[in-house]
């Protein structure tokens, strides 16, 4: 378990993944200890689920009883960048473990407001979005949705700036996805 915890953690310093799998390895370590999961090839074939494509070698979600194991993917299908904030019992360690994809848009920047002001430029305000699509593995059918959003910009003052043009909020929250995904994970 250690060592799927390392490899977990660290899977963004391939090097460093190498030498732990060759001295894993190379100690007679059971290979299953790392999980075949983080492997491009078993992860590509989720790909298709975020587009509404099945894993039919994937475990069947039922929504009740246990944790069910998920992977997050971007709307490309490739492995998401909030995957290292996956706690470690939700990862699954084969390619049939994996009930649950969570598929994330990219963050897209949408106005809220125009601000106009006499003798000088408008101020737009934009908020930051993350839409998230939760989908069963195996057969692909989506098993909820949600549009998360990242803090509002400060408002319009009465007086502004000439150079200012534009207000932008925070980015969407990991941690509001990871909450969210959790009723599902942990029913």
């Amino acid at each position: 378990m250690l060592g799927r915890l390392i490899l977990i953690r660290t899977k963004k310093l391939y090097s460093v993944i190498i030498l732990m799998l060759i001295m894993l390895w190379g100690c007679g370590a059971d290979s299953n200890l790392v999980g075949e999961l983080f492997t491009p090839s078993i992860l590509s074939k989720f790909s298709s689920v975020c587009g509404g494509g099945a894993n039919t070698n994937s475990a069947p979600y039922n929504g009740t009883g246990k944790t069910h194991l998920i992977v997050l993917l971007n709307s490309s299908g490739d492995v998401h960048k909030w995957s290292d904030d996956l706690p470690a019992d939700w990862w699954p360690n084969s390619e049939q473990d994996v009930e649950l994809v969570a598929c994330l848009d990219k963050e897209r920047v949408s106005r809220i407001q125009r601000c106009s002001y006499s003798g000088g430029s408008d101020i737009e305000r934009f908020r930051l979005t993350v839409d998230v699509t939760l989908r069963e593995a195996q057969t692909g059918n989506i098993v909820a949705s949600m549009s998360f959003y990242g803090s509002s910009p400060r408002q319009c003052k009465l007086v502004e700036d000439e150079s200012t043009t534009r207000l932008v909020g925070g980015h969407v929250q990991v941690s509001d996805v990871m909450n969210w995904l959790e009723s599902f994970v942990k029913s």
